[in-house]
């Protein structure tokens, strides 16, 4: 999966001016409002930090340590702060950065937790997958040493059919984010055709029915040389992931851009 990042929310909202008058009092009442979401960021400065190095661990080759728990606090922190921010009453002429910026905090607080879900889904399928590659390499060695020795390669055989749908079982029982739903069910698809396969070849090569063991034999070499690469639905599952944070840093923008055009309106 193509890496991704996200933007947690840091903004710095005042105004400045002088003056008396009806537009003094407005701009008094806005910075006021503004004052007010600052101290919610600032409330959770720490948090959003953390949050920004559990992005940025997310998609490095070496994992940082409690990075799951840097996933799940960074999520917790940015819907509270979200909260806390749509508790705000705005003055007139802030409700509409302030309906920006609560939406900014709900997709901030989706997306935290949608790399959460994908955490938790990635690491075990991961550890599975990688398990089972040793299995298919220490199982093409067992055989081609078996030579003429038909019960070690059936047992070979046998051991390699229950370890597949072993991990076709568990790979089944994780629970995906939505994007990659579809990616997990390609790859259990391809284990629960590959699983089966190597223990009826070992049945065939042990009860020497030698043309169900020929075909057998081709099957599973075909299979296991087609397993699921960069298929659609990781391609898919990547612009997602891409067209959320893009969404996110387009409302930051837009937000930047109130901003300015209530400094000029009330400067």
């Amino acid at each position: 999966m193509r890496r991704f990042a996200a933007i947690v929310l840091v903004l710095a909202l005042a105004l400045a001016g002088c003056g008396g008058g009806a537009r003094a009092q407005e701009r008094h009442t806005i910075d006021a409002y503004f004052a007010k979401v600052n101290a919610v960021r600032d409330r959770h400065a720490a948090a959003f930090k953390s949050a920004n190095i559990a992005y940025q661990g997310f998609s490095a080759q070496q994992r940082p340590p409690r990075e799951a728990a840097r996933l799940a606090a960074a999520a917790r922190a940015i819907a509270a702060a979200g909260d806390e921010v749509a508790a705000i009453e705005p003055p007139p002429a802030a409700a509409r950065i302030h309906r920006e910026l609560v939406q900014l905090y709900r997709l901030e607080a989706a997306f935290a937790r949608e790399l959460r879900v994908l955490d938790a889904f990635l690491r075990p399928a991961r550890r599975e997958l990688i398990a089972l590659r040793r299995s298919s390499r220490t199982l093409r060695a067992r055989v081609a040493s078996g030579g003429r020795d038909v019960l070690a390669r059936t047992a070979a055989l046998h051991a390699y059919g229950v370890r597949v749908e072993g991990v076709a079982r568990r790979l089944s029982a994780l629970d995906p984010p939505r994007v990659l739903r579809a990616w997990q069910a390609e790859q259990v698809a391809w284990l629960h055709a590959v699983g089966p396969t190597a223990t009826q070849l070992a049945d065939a090569l042990r009860v020497r029915d030698l043309v169900a063991a020929k075909t057998l034999s081709r099957r599973l070499q075909l299979q296991l040389s087609r397993p699921p690469t960069t298929t659609r639905a990781q391609r898919t599952a990547a612009i997602e992931f891409n067209r959320r944070a893009f969404e996110i840093a387009k409302l930051s923008r837009q937000i930047d851009r109130e901003r300015a055009r209530l400094e000029q309106k009330l400067g």
